[in-house]
């Protein structure tokens, strides 16, 4: 690793930051609408231990026709809040995805947002609720105060259920803010846009690992054999030692068609354990090197070693990369709320469909026509285990409930992450 400078200073491409919409044409929305412009609280016809209020600080929406609310906790012995909107006749939304942006306001002592343990999204049609994880606060890389962006995929359900309210009628959508104690405890949020977003045609799949385990060369040779390629995070400071690859077997699944990014860990520091400027850092240095040596076009597309996000995080992928991801899958900077914002895998330790076969969520992602990673370390734990699996779920033409049928029933498209930027 060098001790220099960086010589190669990446540039924001999006200006507008994390979070905020491209100008451009990169992401498209359908035409559903939730809810007709409103100046005023009349819409929102329920809120169960809260106080409501417009939050024009916080209304970035602009032309999405919904201005921000802002629920506060009415504080009390009561351990949740929950702000709730019902249509004057049921809305039809078959067949499309939910993109919700909402704020949680970071507060102090009783209003502090750590208070907040979980926010979900419950959608009714009057009879069946289908219920939707917004917020956990026990996803390290989800639990900060600051802005958040979630794509409901209603076609796979909550996550161990598939859903049951009816698409075509639903007259009712409530956030439940469920907090840690019920000891007179007031945190915020603000509900700044509700979309329905039209459903891609197809799906996309993009394989991810990082660490340059050993594995990940036969993962990589796998891929190949089924006509597919992959996307491989690595560090030059770890090549070559024991249970990494060297630099000419990353050479080697270059010039077989795979995509190499940026992992920064040529500090030898996890992410949770540095500071701001050492990941600034650490993100260049990789790059420069990446640049220098032929890897240049993955340089801005980022998986970090180890730990939690802030917002502060976030704002540094937002000015550095074109594209973030971590190991739950959660999007970290974007240009379409569809990319990177599921993971898919077999033994899915993110826990959000942990209770369904490998066929079932692939089914319920192509139904959706859902962009997802598949996202693996191979590390050398359990290498051949974490391969065999891998290969399963990879499997063959031939075989029902894999993702190599799938690509030959023209149900999946395999992509890296650059081919999702700029749109779905």
């Amino acid at each position: 690793m060098r001790a220099t400078t960086p010589s190669v200073q990446l540039e924001n491409t999006n200006p507008n930051g994390y979070l905020l919409r491209p100008a451009g044409p990169s992401f498209t929305r359908g035409d559903a609408h939730l809810v007709e412009p409103c100046d005023n609280t009349a819409l929102w016809t329920s809120w169960v231990n809260a106080t409501i209020s417009q939050d024009t600080a916080y209304c970035t929406t602009g032309k999405t026709n919904f201005y921000s609310i802002k629920a506060t906790s009415a504080g009390g012995e009561f351990d949740s809040f929950r702000p709730r909107i019902t249509w004057g006749a049921p809305i039809n939304v078959d067949g499309k995805m939910l993109l919700v942006r909402f704020y949680i306001h970071e507060g102090s002592g009783d209003s502090s947002w750590e208070y907040i343990d979980y926010i979900t999204l419950v959608l009714n049609d009057g009879v069946d609720t289908d219920t939707y994880y917004l917020y956990k606060a026990s996803d390290a890389f989800q639990a900060y105060p600051g802005w958040h962006e979630v794509c409901v995929m209603t076609a796979l359900g909550s996550g161990s259920d598939d859903p049951t309210a009816d698409y075509t009628a639903i007259s009712q959508a409530s956030f439940i803010c469920q907090m840690t104690d019920d000891v007179n405890r007031t945190p915020a949020i603000t509900i700044d846009e509700m979309t329905w977003i039209d459903r891609p045609a197809k799906a996309k799949i993009a394989f991810c690992f990082d660490g340059a385990y050993t594995d990940q060369e036969a993962a990589a040779a796998y891929l190949k054999s089924q006509g597919m390629i992959g996307t491989f995070f690595f560090c030059e400071t770890l090549l070559g030692e024991s249970g990494r690859l060297s630099l000419a077997q990353i050479r080697r699944m270059a010039d077989a068609g795979h995509l190499m990014g940026n992992y920064p860990y040529n500090l030898g520091v996890y992410w949770q354990d540095m500071t701001q400027a050492q990941k600034i850092q650490a993100i260049q240095l990789q790059a420069d090197w990446m640049y220098d040596n032929g890897f240049g076009e993955g340089a801005r597309l980022l998986s970090t070693p180890g730990g939690s996000w802030s917002q502060e995080d976030r704002d540094l992928a937002g000015r550095y990369f074109d594209a973030a991801c971590t190991m739950s899958f959660q999007p970290l900077h974007n240009h379409d709320p569809r990319f990177l914002n599921r993971g898919l895998r077999s033994d899915d330790s993110a826990g959000s469909w942990r209770n369904r076969t490998f066929a079932q969520t692939l089914a319920g992602v192509i139904t959706e026509g859902a962009s997802v990673v598949y996202f693996r370390h191979m590390t050398d734990v359990v290498p051949e285990t974490d391969l065999t699996r891998f290969k399963a779920d990879v499997g063959d033409a031939g075989t029902a409930g894999t993702i190599a049928k799938a690509v030959a029933d023209g149900d999946v498209e395999i992509v890296t992450p650059l081919d999702l930027l700029g749109g779905a």
